[in-house]
């Protein structure tokens, strides 16, 4: 006897033994528990066609495989029907897994006919189909490879009278399509199977045809009929105890809620549907469950609420390794990031998401990631870019038959070519548009279409035209509760046309609504993306600013202009303000020591990537530390959200010592003004807009950075005098008057005039002769650096850095970005240091000039911080600015981690008080992580800073500081002894300018 041979009856005997032996006819009843199989066997001869059915009952679920005689699969199902050809003679196994009861038979054991080899064959493409749909991840050829079996095998289950497998190739038909986004074919295959699966008589089968229907109706925008569909889907998904299910089917009802503006029960539906999945442990739907409720609270613009679980969807997604769940929550990530005017780092998301996209075959999920990229980049103003992905987006969705979806990169090419003054070729992307957002009837898309037409109207000068059009946006857009950012958007640029058409009342009406959308969506957000959001609106602060001072120059006895600079407290510094309130809670003291391993693990890895010059890595590296950051924000989201900006100081709330005069900015995109405050009173006066501000300003800053040495002195000093009577002129000028009786200027700068060193302008002698200058975010932030929390003991710690242990290379005249050795920062600390009492300083030079060192310290003991290093400032990404130690880069992310209760820090470094500008928030950068960080006050440069001059500089200034002169005015005595000092060069403001004092002095 051969091996073969005793194999076989060994196998036949195993079966006989262990399974029990059925013949055909007789129905076997069975029960089975979750996790179980139970095998059966039967003979059959060589070539015979074999036909099993296990037929369940209601509330149970079976699913069925066919093994040979060697123990090969033949054949699977969970349709509870098997078909198949014997290939050899012998004895086969039936094996049963699944819940409940059920009855099996072998219904058939012949010698095939050509219907029964029919039969075969297309019970084989359907199950092997199946198997294509069912794998992970999801690639669209295995997709369209599913779609030509079904394709083929639909006739032959209809020609043979099988409805029940006639309407599972439908359904699955259906299902495919919806995966491709091809909705239309969706719908109607989809239509043709619904009345089989409802007529097999099992509520499981309808169920899922119905709420498969249902996501199609959704994604066609037919929401009404998708809320029938699933209603009538959810109590057969119950019958069948299917509770992943009755999940599926309760997002699906939500979404279209929510699309209907049905937002309450939208929640309630999404919330009932992620409690389910966290029940049954359904860590696959979960992630969809997630992300639902993000897209939920979008929609009622709770962005802290979106954000995080998003974040969360993520981290589940990863663990999963599921790229499409993944892409999925990174996309989620983008568009909120997109909404809350973060554009960077929405950019970042998608663009992670499109690869994962594309890997994978998504084309819907392609065509969302090329809208998002087309979306920022049109924000960033990168406008070819822009166009390229619309393009890319548009064509997928044509494809797709979602006219929805068409509709929404139709107004991305409206808004872009509108932008680049293409009105013609804008207005006919915007008629496609609106002719597909009123086909289907949805109020967003048409209050979206309507207001890039009054966009359009706008810039053609039609006003008449653009108000009825943006009125009518404003409307669609109530009528739905639409977010926040379309609706404020809306109102914004219809307050532009009231005010263009001197309505100004109406104007900030409209202007106060948008407002307080804006500020809702604040709520517990982060202080950068409370930033980034408060920037990506400014024209609604800046158009109340000029609405009101119009109304003041109309009557200037009505108090506009001290509600124009009420508005501008209002609007200004709002993310410091806000984290002074949060410093007060401590995020990191409600952070488990899990969190805080995390979030050094996550620091260490940006550092690495950073070392290795890696770009797309430190991107990665920097989102990973942001999802951390938003799930433990989102823990102690109700903590957080108590402690937001609850009002600015009005104008006759602004305290101001004798002699003190508070000089504050507010640009705008025509018009700009200046508000000069004193004891005395409120001046004001009009400045050209902020483009031209900032082109002055430019030109002012390159001559005073410009290197001068003994030889080039004199001719320095005429441009210079030259250059600071324009500025003066421009600046101070209007409002010189109302400044004669002040001894001290608070400056509040906007924009561009952040980087203006006021000391310098001159009108017959230099401003640093006649005041004292500080410089403010606004008077509402000066007031809160006042009240925060302090070292009550005055004699104070002096903790200073300096020389740090750089490679010895290169010319070390400046402290600018080569990292060269800097020896006058050695006896610039040391020499401050001898100014205080051995106990009350820590001084650290060389290799000591560490991050590990500053980390070491007890940082709540220090009044003063100084740290004389190179420095590096990213005025693109201010989060990848630092001070250079020994040890490597004091980046922004782990000065935020500092606990300081300073009075002071001063960094004496380059260009420490440059940064990204955003509109009414000032520079963020070096100086604002410092003061998020705990500090009262900064003094930081403002170009690159001569080495010897500024070690001169600074010890002058501490020693003024321990004769008891107040920081500001101690500075300015330190700059005066440069600017009358023997040394001819170290005259010119190079030298002794650079430096400001910003923040609440002592």
């Amino acid at each position: 006897m051969g091996l073969a041979q005793r194999v076989s009856l060994i196998l036949a005997a195993t079966m006989a033994g262990f399974c029990q032996q059925i013949g055909p006819g007789t129905p076997q009843a069975g029960t089975i528990r979750a996790g179980e199989t139970r095998d059966y066997s039967f003979e059959a001869g060589a070539g015979q066609f074999i036909w099993l059915t296990a037929v369940p009952e209601r509330g149970s679920e079976v699913s069925l495989s066919l093994h040979g005689l060697d123990g090969t699969k033949l054949a699977s199902t969970t349709q509870g029907e098997v078909f198949a050809i014997a290939p050899s003679a012998g004895t086969f196994r039936i094996s049963v897994r699944g819940h409940g009861e059920y009855a099996l038979t072998l219904q058939a054991l012949r010698t095939p006919s050509a219907d029964d080899r029919r039969r075969v064959t297309a019970f084989v493409a359907t199950t092997e189909a199946a198997e294509l749909l069912e794998r992970r991840p999801r690639i669209a050829a295995n997709t369209r490879q599913a779609i030509a079996k079904l394709l083929e095998v639909l006739p032959i289950w209809r020609e043979l009278g099988a409805s029940n497998w006639e309407g599972l190739a439908g359904h699955d038909l259906g299902n495919a399509y919806l995966s491709l986004q091809e909705l239309a074919k969706a719908k109607t295959v989809l239509l043709d199977a619904l009345p089989l699966r409802r007529a097999t008589g099992d509520p499981r089968r309808a169920a899922l045809t119905l709420s498969t229907l249902a996501a199609v109706l959704n994604g066609l925008g037919e929401y009404r009929d998708a809320v029938r569909y699933g209603e009538e889907a959810l109590p057969l998904r119950r019958e069948a105890r299917d509770r992943k299910g009755e999940a599926n089917t309760l997002n699906n009802l939500a979404f279209a809620h929510n699309r209907l503006n049905e937002r309450d029960r939208g929640l309630e539906l999404n919330l009932q549907a992620l409690a389910i999945r966290r029940e049954i442990g359904d860590r696959e739907g979960l992630v969809l469950g997630l992300g639902n409720l993000a897209v939920a609270y979008r929609f009622m613009g709770l962005s802290d609420r979106a954000l995080a679980f998003s974040a969360e969807a993520l981290s589940v997604a990863r663990e999963l390794g599921d790229d499409g769940a993944v892409a999925d929550s990174l996309s989620g990530l983008g568009l909120s990031h997109s909404l809350l005017g973060d554009f960077r780092k929405a950019h970042g998301y998608w663009s992670e998401a499109e690869s994962l996209y594309e890997r994978i075959g998504d084309s819907f999920g392609l065509s969302s990631a090329y809208l998002g990229l087309g979306t920022t980049n049109a924000q960033l103003r990168r406008y070819p870019e822009a166009i390229g992905y619309y393009e890319k987006s548009l064509a997928l969705r044509r494809k797709s038959g979602n006219l929805q979806d068409q509709a929404a990169s139709l107004l991305g090419h409206c808004s872009v070519f509108g932008k680049l003054g293409d009105l013609p070729k804008a207005a006919a992307f915007g008629e496609e548009a609106l002719g597909r957002a009123r086909r289907l009837g949805i109020k967003q898309t048409i209050g979206r279409s309507l207001r890039c037409f009054g966009e359009l109207d706008r810039l053609a000068g039609r006003w008449e035209q653009a108000r009825a059009r943006l009125s009518e946006a404003v409307e669609a857009f109530r009528s739905t509760a639409a977010d926040a950012v379309d609706l404020s958007l809306a109102l914004s640029a219809l307050a532009a046309v009231e005010m263009r058409s001197g309505n100004l009342q109406r104007a900030l009406d409209l202007l106060k609504e948008a407002q307080q959308l804006v500020e809702a969506e604040r709520t517990g957000l982060s202080g950068e993306l409370r930033a980034a959001l408060r920037a990506s609106r400014t024209e609604l602060y800046a158009m109340e600013i000029d609405a009101l001072m119009q109304l003041h120059r109309i009557d200037p006895s009505a108090g506009f202009d001290s509600r124009a600079l009420t508005a501008s407290e209002r609007s200004r510094a709002r993310s410091l303000i806000e984290t002074i309130a949060d410093a007060r809670l401590d995020l990191r003291d409600r952070m488990t020591a899990e969190q805080l391993r995390r979030e050094s693990e996550l620091l260490a890895k940006i550092a690495e990537a950073r070392s290795k010059k890696t770009a797309s890595a430190v991107d990665k590296a920097e989102r990973e530390l942001e999802i951390h950051q938003i799930a433990v924000r989102s823990a102690a989201v109700g903590a957080f959200a108590k402690s937001q900006y609850d009002g600015a100081l009005r104008a006759d709330q602004i305290r101001l010592d004798d002699g003190h005069a508070l000089v504050e900015y507010a640009l705008g995109e025509t018009r700009s003004y200046v508000f000069a405050l004193t004891p005395a009173g409120l001046t004001t006066a009009e400045l050209p807009g902020q483009a031209e501000l900032a082109k002055e300003v430019t030109a002012y800053r390159q001559e005073l950075a410009r290197p001068v040495t003994e030889l080039t002195a004199a001719t320095a000093a005429a441009r210079w005098a030259a250059a600071s009577r324009r500025m003066y002129k421009l600046l101070i000028g209007p409002v010189e008057k109302a400044l004669e009786r002040s001894n001290t200027l608070i400056v509040a700068p906007d924009g561009a005039l952040a980087f203006v060193p006021f000391e310098t302008l001159t009108a017959t002698t230099p401003l640093l002769e006649k005041f004292t200058i500080e410089y403010v975010p606004s008077a509402t932030a000066l007031a809160e650096l006042r009240n925060r929390a302090n070292r009550t003991d005055k004699g104070g710690t002096l903790l200073a850095l300096g020389d740090p242990a750089y490679a010895r290379t290169g010319d070390a005249s400046e402290r600018g970005i080569a990292w060269t050795p800097l020896p006058n920062t050695r006896d610039e600390v040391l020499g401050i240091g001898g100014l205080f009492a051995p106990e009350k300083r820590r001084i650290f030079v060389g290799t000591a000039a560490s991050e590990r060192q500053l980390n070491a310290q007890d940082l709540n003991a220090v009044r003063y911080l100084h740290i004389a290093a190179h420095g590096y400032v990213d005025e693109d990404l201010p989060a990848r600015s630092g001070l250079a130690l020994s040890d490597g880069v004091l980046e922004v992310a782990e000065i935020l981690r500092l606990r300081l209760r300073a009075e002071m820090v001063t960094l004496s470094a380059c260009r420490s008080g440059l940064g990204q500008t955003l509109a009414g928030e000032g520079v963020m950068g070096l100086s604002r992580a410092f003061l998020f960080a705990g500090a009262r006050s900064a003094v930081v440069s403002l170009w690159n800073v001569s080495d010897a001059a500024t070690a001169d500089l600074m010890k002058t200034f501490y020693s003024n500081l321990n004769r008891g002169q107040p920081p500001a005015h101690a500075l300015r005595e330190a700059k005066l002894r440069l600017a009358k000092g023997p040394r001819r060069a170290w005259r010119h403001p190079y030298f002794w300018a650079p430096f400001i004092f910003i923040g609440a002095p002592e």
